[in-house]
Order: C-alpha cells, then structure tokens, then sequence
C-alpha cells in the first residue's frame, strides 16, 4: 500500500487541496476509484463555525462537528495565530457512526482519502475506527491521509514510510501515481 500524507497547521489549506484534487481526477482521471471521507470547513461571516463530512464517491454531505460554544460567561480559550479564542469542535457521534459504516465498505477503490486522522485516532485508535482497519489490514492500493505535523512520528512508527504533501503538492502528479496502470 501506497501511503500520501497531507499535512500542514490548522487552516493551512489541506481540506482545500484535497476537494481540487476530486475536481481534477474527475476530468484527468475518470476511472480512479476513489473513497473515503474529506471535511470541510463551513464558514459564516468569515468564521469557521462548524465541519462538514463529505463522503466518497457519493458525495454525500452533512454536519460533522459544529463550533463548541464557550462556557456562559468564559472569555478565554485556546487563541490561534489569527487572534480568534478556539474552543473545539463538538463532534456528533451520528456522524461519525455514518463515517466509519461508510469507511467499512470503501475496500474497493484504487485510492482511500480519510482527512482528517488527529489525536483520537493516532493516539487513542479511536474516532475513524474502520478507517484505521483498512490502513492497519493495507486494503487498499492508495491512501491519501490528513495528518498534523505533531502526529507524522506516531503514523510512521504505525504504517512505516510513507510521502508527504503539502498545499502546494502537484495534483497531477499526485494523480499520476495512484492511477491504476
């Protein structure tokens, strides 16, 4: 199994390249059989207020984690580097039960896209529980992984070696090397 990590900090764009890449295989490679989840941000007014799941191939989309709100009365959190206070995310356990029901049958792609695999996963084996299986059982011939920098040590010491991408990753090259031959 062929292993791609995205990985980046918090806003850096890895959601972002993922969704062009779908756009892109769908004209550059048609037959590429590609599954799995991707999340992106819901934005309102500038400000990402919640998460969405997208799965894959369908394309099938709906609430994931929105904004936890701040304790009543709270000022603080934890600030990003833009300034904004950050309280997490409030992740719906029906959401992730109709994540991993969907990640069990995805065995049958040439490429596996789970974005995004964090501390739940990487350090408790928690959270993408079926996603986790099919990288651990090597599956699939392709995974495109979203991983943060801070969890790259604990993935190789999981799955071994494996390549990195970044936002500014070719996705024509990238699509070139998970194409069936």
């Amino acid at each position: 199994m062929n292993i791609f990590v995205m990985t980046g900090a918090f806003m850096t764009g890895k959601t972002t390249w993922i969704a062009r890449m779908l756009e892109r295989a769908a004209s550059l490679a048609p037959t590429l059989r590609i599954a799995g989840v991707y999340t992106p941000a819901v934005f309102e007014d500038g400000a990402k207020t919640a998460i969405n799941a997208v799965l894959l191939p369908s394309g099938e989309r709906f609430l994931f984690a929105p904004r936890k709100q701040a304790p009543s009365g709270r000022q603080g959190g934890a600030p990003l580097p833009d300034g904004t206070i950050h309280f997490g995310w409030d992740f719906q356990d029906d959401a992730l039960a109709r994540i991993n029901a969907h990640l069990a049958t995805c065995r049958d792609c040439d490429l596996l896209v789970i974005d995004e695999l964090g501390p739940l996963e990487m350090l408790h084996s928690q959270g993408y529980t079926e996603g986790l299986r099919l990288l651990d059982e090597l599956a699939v011939p392709n995974a495109l992984l979203v991983i943060r920098p801070s969890l790259l040590d604990v993935a190789s010491e999981r799955w071994g070696e494996f390549a990195t991408l970044d936002r500014d990753s070719d996705i024509d090259s990238f699509l070139q090397a998970v194409s069936p031959r």
